[in-house]
Order: structure tokens, then C-alpha cells, then sequence
């Protein structure tokens, strides 16, 4: 609870017994009593004790009871004390002096004691509610600060009656420019007249209305919002118009920058794949009779620059093709290959895709030439650092309305296109077909059962047999993964491999097939027949160092000594071969485990490999 508050009373007067009369009159109303016997005194004690209310003589030494109003007026604690001014003197001269000096009221001295208490009750009582009024101010004042609102009241010709301090910040004028409408319109400048429209139009039709405003001027650009409204405070008086404003600057560069990160991608700052989803849609709804392209862009072997140079160096490259892109297709456009009017768009989907949506004014044929145009512009090496890098990129492309009639559906059916060429057509083009869908759609399904294969164990480890053409005996076999489906029987590794490897799966698997072969090894040399085995190791295995974990635990749960295991790799493994990849085969070998190179001569072929690596 807040304990009452007892006004104090401050007392100037260089007669003792004035000061003992008034002071006892105003202790018996129950306040506190200050006396002082001179002005500069009563001045010390003001400034200290900060009274509720001054009485004071005008006629005192050192400073008169004027002067005293005077110097209290001047400080800040002392603008809107109550000061009641005593006096015997009677002519007008003085009282307008008294109140030229600040005095709120003024009696002659001599006043009954009684009449003095409720004057000064009065007064007291004034100054606390004038008090009051003040701290409400300055809290609604602080509280429009902070939420930046402002408020304008006008009368209906345009006259300003009242403008809050906020609201000449956020128009950005002086009060001296704020005396009307009009004035502050040409202070402004055309700025203002979406304002002035909406003024004009509710004066009209006595309707309220909100708008939002953008200004631009010498403190930058800021956003206003604005609602207007008439307001007649009592019956009879004329009304006036009302306009609240707030400030939505800060409100307005958030929403920029969550639209730029949700329509646009951080690395290269071209739109993502929200926004070209989005394009797509309205040039769709607005492509009447016009046939455009979607091509899904690849970039060949990009995860090894990412892993040699690091992310940042990754992150350079992407914003190079990316900036490739974009001039190739600006370049076509200014020499009016792609129309003079084509709508086009350069994304970058995640990861090493981009996607670029370009119109098919002419035959395919005609547009082939385009994209084969931007190809060569995107795969003239990259500078990056002290490096120049190769580049390759395979594409993936969609006809509107040939292969969909709706954004998802063209950038589905894309992905199948690029997909389809990643696996036969690396560096070249594919287009879209039902084919492809169909074969999408199977490599779902077949996604689908081979996981449930490995939760089924539907997996089997076959061996073939090495044979020594001068013995005819077995010197070793390769464990070769069959999958035996119970419907469609055995289904062929050309099948299945090459999704477990894009998937991932090939990781579980490779796992499954080495402690298989670790553990028939194993058993093989405890009957006598001691045969090395060999395992095949994808590249996806090679790139990840859990073929290090999976060796170890294979070898060490059937007691197998690494020599009777060779692991199999393929020449593609090795191109531009990792750290990674070399720092894995460095610790294969010390373990004691073979290394083969497989299928060489097929692919990439370079006796430089048989050197560098720690190949059998």
C-alpha cells in the first residue's frame, strides 16, 4: 500500500510572526511547515527540499518575493509549483508584477488564517493534480516514443490545431511548417498525396480511412502508417479531423530482409526455389498461347572442389556460375535471341542445381542452340584463388505445357530429366519425357523394397571363385550382393546397386556384404582352405570414413588377419581424387589390408594413379 503523501509548505517572510501565525494556521490543516526569513534563503531551501507549494512576502532582503518567483520559475523542479504571493501592498501595479514574476495566485498580507489554510489547500491541491497531468503526459509521450506514434489535429479547412512533437519527427518538418495541411503538403513534397487524396475523399464522404505512407527525404526512407477520422468532442462543437500516426520503418526493412531470406538464396543472391516455384505459377497463369523452358543445371563433381577448396571456396564457385548464368542469359536476351519481351529467371535450387526459365519463342531445335549457348559460357574454368578449375554441367529440361501444366509438376518432371542425364548423359542435355516419368516413378518403387529388403534380409553374398590357369585351383574369390526378391526373384545389380549408391543405402549394404565375407573367410581358414576374399567398395563408401569403422569391426568380430581381405575399388573412385578418399586408402594399407584397382582402363585411365595411391 502506498503511504499518503503530506503536502510541505514552504514559508518566506522576514516577519517572525507572520511566520509563526501562518505556519501554525497550515500545521493545524495537517501539512508540513518550511520557513525561511529572506529570499535567498527561501531559494537554498527550495531547491533541497523541493516544496509542494510556496508562500512567500514580497518585500525581504536579499532577493523580494519577484525576484524570488522569478529565479524558482527558472528552475526545472520549480516551472509549476504553486507559489501564493503575500503582500500589503493593494495597487495594480504590484499584482500584475506578482503575476509577470510567475505567481500563481495573490492576497494581501494579513489574510485570516483560516482563509490563508484553504487557499493554500486549493493550491495544493492543484499543483498535485496539475502534477499528475504532467506524469501522465510524459508517460503517454514516452510510451508514443517508443512505438513511434504521432498525433495530428486539424480542423476541416486544414488548419493544424494541435501536432505532437513524433509527429513532426516522422513527417520530418518543423512546427513552424506544420500550421496547416497544405503547408506541411509542400513541405513535404508529392510524397504526401496519396495523404492528400485520402483526406480530401474522407472529407467528401465523412468516412474514416488508413493508408500507408512512404516518404522519402533527408533523413532516408521511412514508412508511415496513417488513419483518419472526425472527432466532435461535445454537441455544437465543430468537428475536426484526427490523424494518429505510426512509424513502420523498422517493421517494413524486417519484412525486406525475411523476404529476401525466404525468397532468395544466401550464397549466390539469386531467387531459391520458393520464388521460382512461385514464377513459374504466375507466368503460368499469364502465359496465354506462350511455350517456355525449365532447365534443371547440374554441376559436374562439384563436391570435390567444396571438399579440396573448403566451403567458402565452394561458395565462391556457386556465386561465379551463378553470375555466369545470369550474364549469358542478359547477353541473348540485349541481342534478341530469347525475344524482346521473354520472361526468364536464373535460380539456384540447393546444393550444386541451378534452374533457369527461359521461353521457347522458336523450334526446339532453335532453343537447344540457346542452352547449348549458356553451356559454354558456364564451363570456361573458374579462377578461384590461385586455382583454375574445369567445370562441366548437365541439364534437365521441361516444356510448358508439353510436360506439365503447373509449376510443381514442370519442376518434378525437370528433376527426372536431370536426373536421367546425370546417370547416361553427364555433361550433355535431356529432355523430358512420359519415359522418364515412368522410369522415376520405378526407381521410387524399387527405392522403396530394397530398403525393405535390408530390414527383411533379403540379401544374399555370392562368391566368385579367382582360379589359377597354371594350377586350376582357387587362389581367392569376390564376394558379389545378389538380391533374391520373393516376387520378382533374383533382381540384377545393374539394377538395384546404382539407386542404393544415390540413395545412400549402398553404405548398409557394402557393411552387410564385408562382415558377410570377413566372416566366411574366417571359417574357410579354420578348415584348411585358406582363401582371400575381395569386397567391393563404392565410391559413396569411399567418401565417407565409416569403411574404416566397418573394417575394423567386421575384422575384429571373426578373428580375421587383414591380409586374407582385399577391398575392391573402381577407377571412378579416383577421379580427382579427395583428401578424403586418399587419406582412407593410406589407412586401409596399414592395417594390413589389400587394395585392388578395378576396371581399369575402362573409364578415366592414368598410370599416375598405380604410383601416388597404395594400390596391390
Amino acid at each position: 500500500m502506498t503511504t499518503p503523501h503530506t503536502p510541505l509548505i514552504l514559508i518566506a517572510d522576514d516577519d517572525p510572526g507572520a511566520r509563526l501565525l501562518q505556519g501554525a494556521a497550515l500545521e493545524s490543516g495537517g501539512f508540513d511547515v518550511l520557513t525561511a526569513e529572506d529570499g535567498l534563503q527561501a531559494l537554498e531551501l527550495f531547491k533541497q527540499r523541493r516544496p509542494d507549494c510556496l508562500v512567500s512576502d514580497v518585500i525581504m532582503p536579499g532577493l523580494n518575493g519577484f525576484e524570488l518567483c522569478r529565479a524558482i520559475r527558472a528552475l526545472p523542479i520549480g516551472r509549476h509549483t504553486p507559489i501564493l504571493v503575500l503582500t500589503s501592498l493593494d495597487d495594480l501595479e504590484s499584482i500584475g508584477s506578482a503575476y509577470a514574476a510567475g505567481a500563481t495566485d495573490f492576497a494581501q498580507k494579513g489574510v485570516p488564517p483560516l482563509v490563508l489554510l484553504e487557499r493554500i489547500r486549493f493550491l495544493a491541491r492543484a499543483g498535485a493534480l496539475q502534477q499528475s497531468l504532467m506524469e501522465s503526459e510524459a508517460r503517454l509521450a514516452e510510451a508514443q516514443r517508443i512505438a513511434r506514434l504521432g498525433h495530428w489535429e486539424m480542423q476541416l479547412d486544414g488548419a493544424t490545431i494541435a501536432i505532437s512533437p513524433m509527429a513532426l519527427e516522422l513527417l520530418d518538418a518543423p512546427e513552424s511548417a506544420a500550421r496547416s495541411f497544405d503547408a506541411l503538403r509542400a513541405r513535404v513534397g508529392p510524397d504526401f498525396e496519396p495523404l492528400e487524396r485520402a483526406w480530401r475523399d474522407a472529407k467528401a464522404s465523412a468516412r474514416p480511412f488508413n493508408l500507408d505512407l512512404r516518404l522519402t527525404g533527408t533523413r532516408g526512407e521511412r514508412f508511415l502508417h496513417i488513419e483518419g477520422q472526425f472527432s466532435q468532442r461535445e454537441a455544437g462543437e465543430a468537428p475536426t479531423f484526427v490523424l494518429t500516426l505510426q512509424d513502420l520503418t523498422q517493421l517494413r526493412h524486417a519484412e525486406e530482409n525475411a523476404r529476401l531470406l525466404a525468397y532468395y538464396d544466401g550464397v549466390t543472391g539469386l531467387p531459391n526455389l520458393l520464388q521460382l516455384r512461385e514464377h513459374l505459377q504466375q507466368t503460368i497463369n499469364s502465359a496465354a498461347g506462350v511455350r517456355f523452358a525449365l532447365a534443371a543445371c547440374d554441376i559436374e563433381q562439384f563436391h570435390r572442389y567444396n571438399e579440396s577448396g573448403g566451403m567458402e571456396a565452394g561458395n565462391a564457385l556457386l556465386t561465379q556460375l551463378g553470375a555466369r548464368m545470369k550474364q549469358s542469359v542478359a547477353e541473348l536476351q540485349a541481342t534478341g535471341q530469347l525475344g524482346v519481351s521473354a520472361e526468364t529467371i536464373v535460380a539456384r535450387l540447393g546444393g550444386d542445381e541451378f534452374a533457369l526459365l527461359l521461353p521457347v519463342n522458336e523450334s526446339i531445335e532453335r532453343f537447344t542452340h540457346v542452352l547449348e549457348t549458356i553451356q559454354r559460357a558456364i564451363e570456361k574454368p573458374c579462377q578461384i584463388g590461385a586455382d583454375e578449375l574445369p567445370i562441366g554441367v548437365t541439364f534437365g529440361v521441361v516444356v510448358y505445357p508439353d510436360d506439365g501444366a503447373d509449376a510443381q509438376t514442370l519442376i518434378r518432371h525437370a528433376g527426372a530429366a536431370l536426373h536421367q542425364a546425370k546417370q547416361t548423359r553427364r555433361g550433355g542435355r535431356v529432355f523430358y519425357s512420359a519415359h522418364l516419368q515412368q522410369q522415376a516413378a520405378q526407381r521410387l518403387s524399387l527405392e522403396a523394397e530394397l530398403r525393405r529388403a535390408l530390414e527383411r534380409d533379403q540379401l544374399e553374398v555370392w562368391y566368385q571363385p579367382r582360379i589359377s590357369l597354371a594350377t586350376m585351383a582357387p587362389l581367392g574369390c569376390e564376394a558379389l550382393v545378389r538380391w533374391r526378391h520373393p516376387e520378382r526373384g533374383l533382381v540384377s545389380p545393374a539394377q538395384f546397386i546404382p539407386v542404393a549408391e544415390e540413395t545412400g543405402l549402398i553404405v548398409d549394404i557394402g557393411a552387410r556384404v564385408l562382415d558377410h565375407a570377413c566372416r566366411d573367410a574366417a571359417h574357410w581358414g579354420r578348415i584348411g582352405m585358406g582363401l582371400s576374399v575381395a569386397v567391393n567398395v563404392s565410391a559413396v563408401q569411399m567418401e565417407r570414413s565409416e569403411i574404416l569403422d566397418s573394417v575394423d569391426r567386421a575384422l575384429r568380430a571373426h578373428a580375421l588377419d587383414p591380409q586374407w581381405l582385399e577391398l575392391e575399388i573402381t577407377e571412378g573412385v579416383l577421379v580427382n581424387v579427395s583428401n578424403t578418399v586418399r587419406e582412407t586408402l593410406a589407412q586401409l594399407k596399414r592395417r594390413g589390408v589389400h587394395i585392388a584397382l578395378d576396371d581399369f582402363g575402362t573409364g578415366y585411365s592414368s598410370l599416375s594413379y598405380l604410383r601416388q595411391l597404395p594400390i596391390d
